[in-house]
């Protein structure tokens, strides 16, 4: 008996050593076990403010069951294949609002009587101290560097902060070039100042003006919401889909609206306005853009 317990308690001692070895090892080395959330459920709507193409937020109600979705590739890749005729693709890159807001009320969709304000300020950040429409001129500007170096012809709807344009005018402008891809660059804000993340706006597959283009927005908005995640680490909020947004219901090419994150958390508004971040987003958004190319290239 004693033989027993004597075996007995070294067998444990044994154990517990292994264990603390394992731990200590995982310690010493400093290893980061990577974490993708899901995105929250049934606890947020995303609503269009009247005044602008521009989602807000309310904690106090459900989410739209079409902003159901976590990030659905984990192991997306950093890099993608650039695709080999790049110089054949337009992209049109939308800088968000202006500093010279527009007089002019757009219809929400072609033949609508349904009226919207052009175009507003949008937020501001609460550590920054920055406009919305400064922060989404200066990552599109160096989108539009990181795509044009990868071959993309690509086009701004505007490219200072003193130009007002509707948000009928700004597609157009990406209708009349024929864009293969039409990217709204935005910022998010809410009153809740924990929010934060980053999301895509897209139509719904029943939109009245342009349900034609669903599919390929759909696809374009799931590879660069991804590929954004992947590249800077961010919260994914999700795909909301929505018939509220003028210049996406306008639009006759594939058109997402990427909202970067939430101006109004002040840790997400100091990483947006930061150089380092910002490479990040513009790698992101690109990688997306190359992958949802080589997808049409490999059918």
């Amino acid at each position: 008996m004693k033989c027993y317990l004597l075996l007995l308690s070294i067998t444990i001692l044994l154990i517990s050593g292994c264990n603390n070895r394992s731990l200590d090892f995982k310690e010493s080395q400093n290893i980061e076990i990577p974490y993708i959330s899901e995105q929250e459920e049934n606890d947020t709507l995303f609503q269009s403010m009247e005044s602008s193409d521009e989602p807000t937020f309310s904690p106090e109600a459900n989410i739209s069951s079409n902003c159901n979705d976590s990030v659905h590739s984990a192991n997306i890749i950093n890099e993608s294949t650039v695709y080999s005729n790049n110089k054949e693709i337009t992209i049109v890159i939308d800088p968000g609002h202006s500093g010279v807001k527009t007089n002019i009320r757009d219809p929400i969709g072609p033949g609508s009587n349904e009226l919207k304000a052009g175009d507003s300020g949008g937020t501001k950040g609460v550590y920054s101290g920055r406009y919305e429409y400064e922060l989404n001129l200066e990552v599109s500007q160096k989108l539009r560097e990181e795509l044009i170096n990868r071959g993309y012809q690509v086009l701004l709807t505007r490219d200072d902060n003193e130009t007002p344009l509707s948000n009928v005018e700004r597609a157009t402008i990406a209708n009349n070039v024929n864009a293969d891809a039409f990217i709204r660059i935005h910022a998010n804000g809410s009153e809740d100042r924990s929010v934060r993340g980053a999301m895509c706006v897209i139509i719904t597959p029943s939109n009245i003006y342009n349900s034609t283009i669903y599919s390929s927005s759909r696809q374009l908005a799931e590879f660069v919401l991804d590929s954004f995640i992947a590249s800077t680490g961010a919260k994914s909020k999700g795909i909301w889909e929505t018939d509220s947004m003028t210049g996406s219901n306008w639009s006759k090419v594939p058109v997402i609206i990427m909202e970067l994150g939430f101006m109004s958390n002040k840790e997400e508004d100091k990483q947006l306005n930061s150089v380092e971040y910002q490479e990040l987003m513009v790698v992101g958004i690109s990688n997306g853009i190359d992958l949802f190319f080589n997808s049409k290239n490999d059918k």
